[in-house]
């Protein structure tokens, strides 16, 4: 921050349980003249679970590209005219340290559960289980137990770090949010605390992120997050649900067959993983001002209303919260419910009009299950349907 003065700014976000600071850093052009919160804002942040250095290093050279391109570059001085970037190199400064000094594969915080004064095994918070949406909801998703990798703390945010990191949303107007983890070369999104549950904005979130056959990130795997393993207490759900923000978690690559956490000491290596992130990373921050209007490698259009979302995605085929489509009506019954997957700002009428697209059976529902009796027709004799 202070080698650029002009586009950037250091914020202490709050304290961890050892007494280190959390540190954030905003950038966008004009910086010290841009009120916190007047400009649509991105968030890139990495070392969630201290053992992960990959997202640490991917985190501060994605902080590096903006900065340095911010005097040559025209897709990043673009950028920063007209959004601003936060980035948190390390949400997790206690156990990130303890990797080094102790323990390379530790992954929580550095709570003391038990009160012994000694840091162990049975010791630390994960701090991607510790955010208030859908908190304690299964054992599945997290843990209740101290020496779980999982453990998900004794309330919902109630660690330091978890609070810092929440504690930006009110700073800044955010429209989409990166949390970069490692392994499993993964685009994972909402929502993680159940399965087979794809979010209203599945749509968005399939135009920015790509396909199994093209995905933003190449090699990549993108999805529902649940469809890796079910979390609760989660970043990016809590991201979504609460804050209305598009979140994403990239695992990144391991770096080699077998190297799992701990990713080589190859500088080319790393900066290979850093690049084959970046346009990923860049598309999102070109989209903050218009998020359902996204710039996208795959050139998707979101469209204003969805019966399923298979159209764009092949993987949600017969999923049945995308494939709300019905074939046939077996008789009237307006008081049937209709589902549809629209834009907020989009009406639509369900009308008695053989005229009009998509006949609604009476007594089916979307999933092809059968209520006997039907739901009682306004205009008996004439089926219902979607216009």
């Amino acid at each position: 921050a202070d080698e650029h003065p002009g586009i950037a700014e250091l914020h202490t976000i709050g304290e961890t349980h050892q007494g280190r600071d959390i540190l954030a850093i905003r950038v966008t052009a004009g910086v010290s003249d841009v009120p916190l919160g007047e400009r649509p804002a991105v968030l890139y942040q990495g070392t969630a679970h201290a053992r992960e250095w990959i997202s640490t290093e991917v985190t501060r050279r994605l902080m590096l590209h903006f900065l340095e391109g911010a005097t040559n570059d025209p897709v990043v001085q673009g950028i920063l005219d007209t959004t601003e970037l936060w980035f948190v190199p390390v949400v997790n400064p206690d156990g990130y340290q303890y990797t080094f000094d102790v323990e390379r594969l530790w992954r929580k915080n550095l709570r003391d559960n038990n009160a012994d004064g000694v840091i162990d095994g049975s010791d630390g918070v994960d701090l991607n289980r510790n955010f208030p949406e859908h908190w304690n909801y299964d054992e599945e998703g997290s843990s209740s137990q101290f020496a779980s990798d999982t453990y998900r703390g004794p309330a919902p945010a109630s660690e330091p770090e978890t609070v810092a990191n929440m504690s930006l949303f009110d700073m800044a107007d955010f429209r989409f949010a990166i949390s970069y983890h490692s392994f499993g070369n993964l685009l994972l999104y909402p929502q993680g605390w159940q399965t087979q549950t794809p979010s209203a904005d599945d749509p968005i979130f399939v135009a920015h992120s790509g396909t199994d056959d093209d995905p933003a990130i190449p090699g990549y795997d993108p999805g529902p997050s649940a469809d890796l393993y079910t979390t609760n207490g989660e970043f990016t759900d809590w991201a979504h649900a609460t804050q209305e923000v598009l979140a994403w978690t990239p695992e990144l690559d391991p770096g080699c067959p077998g190297c799992g956490f701990v990713f080589p000491d190859d500088p080319k290596l790393v900066q290979d993983e850093f690049k084959r992130n970046l346009p990923f990373a860049l598309n999102v921050a070109r989209s903050a001002a218009t998020p359902d209007d996204r710039a996208s490698h795959m050139g998707i259009s979101t469209e204003g209303l969805y019966l399923d979302v298979s159209e764009i995605d092949p993987w949600m085929t017969n999923h049945p919260s995308s494939d709300l489509e019905v074939e046939t009506s077996y008789g009237g019954g307006s008081s049937q419910p209709v589902e549809v997957l629209a834009r907020r700002s989009l009406s639509f009428d369900v009308v008695d009009d053989a005229a009009a697209d998509v006949p609604i059976p009476a007594h089916e529902d979307r999933n092809r299950a059968v209520h006997i009796p039907g739901h009682a027709s306004t205009a008996p004799g004439q089926p219902n349907y979607l216009e």
